[in-house]
């Protein structure tokens, strides 16, 4: 399989699969270039395992356009938008809490979101249950 999935986070098609030099080999990864999400494992020797990796997709993600019926804390999606000398632009996976109008940082909001910064959640998900403490 070679063939490589839109990304996950923007839908995008504009896709670079990249060959890289690592002390330990040569290396792969999987990069979308309109919102720079990646899956860079580390340790793909070969391409095809770099795109296998790309191409999985957990079940669950829910688009932020259908925002859940409970204000609480959520896994989200989140795509930054920023100038390159305060990170640049990337998709992370973050806890958020939805407040039943917005999203917002689960504990704290950071200084430049709003200014400088702007932050979107495009998927989330309920957060999973935790590991029993006393197996």
């Amino acid at each position: 399989m070679n063939e490589l999935k839109p990304c996950p986070f923007c839908g995008g098609a504009n896709l670079y699969i990249d060959g890289y030099d690592h002390t330990a080999g040569k290396r792969w990864r999987v990069v979308c270039l309109d919102c720079m999400a990646m899956v860079d494992p580390g340790t793909e020797q070969q391409k095809y395992r770099a795109i296998e990796a790309w191409n999985r997709r957990a079940d669950g993600w829910i688009p932020a356009s259908k925002p859940p019926e409970e204000p609480g804390h959520y896994l989200a999606v989140v795509k930054r938008t920023a100038p390159e000398e305060l990170g640049g632009n990337g998709t992370s996976i973050r806890k958020m809490r939805w407040m039943g109008e917005d999203w917002r940082y689960a504990t704290h909001i950071p200084a430049r979101v709003g200014r400088e910064i702007s932050d979107e959640v495009t998927h989330w998900m309920p957060l999973p249950e935790p590991p029993d403490a006393n197996p």
